[in-house]
């Protein structure tokens, strides 16, 4: 196995960017591990690898953690909230979600609408809600399959895909944090 750092010639230490991203959610690390299980299950349900030109797990320069598909984020969680790319449908039941604090859409070039963006209380993660989940992944497979590459793939951070995926590493990480 190749070390990570072979591939990059940087003096960012990334590592270390995703460590305060990490601290700066806010989040204790049952949260933490329960949002990286969820896109554990997400990478490999859709098999996306970290080599993957379609995808960028990224941290921001306000060391925020994203992920996006294509253009699009298809998750991020903020400081009270969590965002979820869904179905242009799934805004026919939105009224049906209390802890909703603020939508958007996502638009192609023609200004029409294709996705939806909604934003939750962050706890909706332990709520295990099945169809909410259902109605994530069913617009992630339409991101991938709209989609050949993230134009957003220059800021990926694969400690970050290294800390979702690997066990060993995310303790190790998760240890550096709390």
């Amino acid at each position: 196995m190749v070390p990570l750092d072979t591939f990059f010639k940087t003096d960012r230490d990334i590592e270390q960017e995703l460590i305060k991203a990490l601290r700066k959610t806010g989040k204790d690390i049952k949260w933490i591990n329960k949002y990286f299980d969820m896109v554990k299950d997400m990478l490999t349900e859709f098999q996306i690898d970290e080599n993957s030109p379609k995808i960028a797990m990224s941290v921001t320069k306000g060391s925020r953690i994203a992920i996006s598909i294509g253009q699009r984020y298809v998750i991020h969680p903020m400081a009270d909230v969590i965002g979820f790319i869904l179905p242009l449908e799934f805004n026919d039941i939105i009224s049906d979600y209390s802890n909703l604090t603020g939508t958007a859409y996502f638009q192609n070039k023609k200004g029409e609408k294709e996705a939806f963006w909604g934003e939750f209380d962050g706890d909706i993660i332990f709520s295990d809600d099945a169809f909410l989940l259902e109605n994530w992944k069913n617009a992630i497979k339409a991101e991938l399959n709209r989609t050949t590459t993230s134009s957003y793939r220059k800021y990926h951070n694969p400690f970050y895909y290294k800390a979702v995926m690997d066990l060993n590493y995310r303790k190790a990480i998760l240890n550096s944090v709390y």
